[in-house]
C-alpha cells in the first residue's frame, strides 16, 4: 500500500520469534535494548523490498516501547526524518471500533479514496535488501572456528 503496489504475501520472507529464547532476550538487554518482531518495507528507485523478523531495537527507540496489543508504524522521510504512529491494534474494543466505522461509514454512502499512494505500475518488489543482523552462535570452542563462522557470515 505505501509503495502503490500489491504484493502476495508468500513472496515476503517471514521469520516469527519461535525460534527466539530467553538468552536472545538477555543479550539484548545486555546491549541496551529488546527485540521486537517488526515488518520493514523500503523503496530504492522503482524496487520495493520488505520483509518481517525479529529485530534488535535499541531502548531509546520509541519502538522498544511498544508492547501487547499495540502497534507501531514508523515512516521515514527526508522530510521528517522518523515520525512514529501508535496506537490498539488488536483486542475487541479497537475491533469492534474499527468495524463500527466501517459500517457506518457504508451506510452514509462514502467512498474511501485509494490508501497511501496511487498505483505505481513501474515499482518491482524484489526480494533483496541490506539490513543488519544480530547472530547468536552456539559451537564448541574448536580451533579456527571463529574465523570459519566470519567466513560464512561473508559469504553469505
Amino acid at each position: 500500500l505505501a509503495y502503490g503496489i500489491d504484493v502476495d504475501e508468500d513472496n515476503i520472507p517471514c521469520r516469527g520469534i519461535q525460534e527466539l529464547t530467553s538468552v536472545d532476550y538477555d543479550y539484548a538487554k545486555k546491549l541496551g535494548g529488546t527485540i521486537k518482531l517488526l515488518g520493514v518495507a523500503e523503496r530504492v528507485g522503482d524496487k520495493v523490498s520488505g520483509f518481517v523478523s525479529p529485530c534488535y531495537v535499541s531502548s531509546n527507540d520509541s519502538l522498544s516501547n511498544v508492547n501487547d496489543a499495540t502497534n507501531a508504524v514508523e515512516i521515514s522521510s527526508g522530510n521528517l526524518q522518523r515520525t512514529t504512529y501508535i496506537g490498539q491494534g488488536a483486542g475487541r474494543f479497537p475491533t469492534a471500533n474499527s468495524c463500527v466505522n466501517d459500517i457506518v461509514s457504508i451506510v452514509k454512502g462514502n467512498r474511501s479514496t485509494e490508501p497511501f499512494n496511487p498505483p505505481s505500475p513501474s515499482s518491482k518488489f524484489v526480494q533483496k535488501y541490506d539490513s543488519v543482523f544480530y547472530l547468536r552462535l552456539k559451537y564448541e570452542d574448536a580451533l579456527g572456528i571463529t574465523r570459519q563462522c566470519g567466513e560464512i557470515c561473508e559469504k553469505h
